[in-house]
């Protein structure tokens, strides 16, 4: 039911507050996206309502040498919408998980 926060929190956590050993281990495994989530946060930080971002991503069709889209949808959003927004989004799909577990909807077999 609380599955949204829960993940978000959960990323916070590995982003920021875990040993720097583990820390470059999880960034590994995961091709170095906690990085970009970190620099992103470091770089442009967090608003109320959010800022435009123009990521530099490719140049035809080459990564670039400042390569820093953050392809984590909670922290981009975070990011791009601000965290009135995104505390509002982290509210609804919670609200919309715990209808559906009421009313008993399940999307599996």
């Amino acid at each position: 039911m609380f599955i949204f926060p829960i993940c978000f929190v959960s990323l916070v956590i590995i982003t920021f507050y875990i040993s720097a050993n583990k820390f470059e281990e999880y960034n590994t495994l995961l091709s170095g996206r906690l990085w970009l989530n970190r620099l992103g946060i470091e770089r442009w930080g967090i608003h109320v309502l959010g800022q435009k971002i123009a990521f530099n991503t490719f140049s035809n069709g080459v990564v670039s040498n400042n390569y820093d889209f953050i392809d984590s949808s909670y922290f981009q959003m975070l990011l791009v919408n601000g965290w009135l927004f995104f505390g509002i989004i982290l509210i609804l799909f919670t609200q919309v998980c715990r209808e559906a577990i009421k009313q008993k909807i399940y999307f599996y077999q």
